[in-house]
């Protein structure tokens, strides 16, 4: 290869790059927040819904505490990253943040609201809560750059699971298994959205 191509493959591959970036950090990302909203909204409307057909009273601790934290979510979960999942999984962990935060957190707040409830509208509303924490997870994961770039390490990963475990309950495995792991950075996220959702 002479000098000329050289040069020629390195400025071509440096405006692939910047392109694939502008792509990424431009017009991906805003997709990416506009459909992570998008689900937001519809679980919220979902839980208006319940309220409306009476399920719950509007006014109820549990409803208001679920919509105030979707709120949250829907204001400022799209600039959660991978790296800030991690770093409040690992501040759980160590410090066990939402016991400190007490009577603030929102479990605790939100367990107390929801036993005046019915089982099955305790269990819609869990549900509910779940799929949030669910659109946050997939969010996070596929707007982070770090975990696109291992995509192909994990898709060997997730095969490997799906052959030994079937297709469905691979898919469940791998989701209980992520979502157990990381339930407890979901509080910490769970109080910092209600807060944050309770000031709109």
């Amino acid at each position: 290869m002479n000098p000329a191509e050289a040069v020629t493959t390195a400025l071509s591959t440096l405006v692939s790059v910047l392109g694939l970036w502008v792509l990424y950090a431009w017009f991906y990302r805003d997709y990416r927040r506009d459909v992570f909203r998008q689900h937001l909204f519809a679980l919220r409307d979902e839980l208006f819904d319940m309220a409306a057909r009476g399920e719950i009273r509007f006014d109820h601790p549990a409803y208001r505490l679920l919509r105030a934290a979707i709120n949250g979510f829907i204001r400022f979960g799209d600039r959660l990253t991978f790296a800030t999942i991690m770093l409040i999984a690992w501040s759980t962990r160590k410090d066990n943040l939402p016991q400190a935060l007490g009577d603030e957190a929102f479990g605790p707040q939100f367990d107390k609201a929801r036993e005046t409830l019915a089982p099955e509208i305790q269990a819609k509303l869990d549900a509910t809560l779940k799929r949030v924490h669910i659109c946050v997870l997939n969010n996070i994961l596929l707007t982070s750059p770090v975990f696109l770039v291992l995509m192909p390490i994990l898709s060997i990963v997730i095969a490997v699971v799906i052959l030994v475990s079937g297709l469905k309950d691979g898919i469940r495995v791998l989701r209980a298994d992520v979502y157990g792991k990381l339930r407890g950075s979901f509080s910490t996220l769970d109080s910092a959205a209600l807060h944050l959702g309770a000031a709109v």
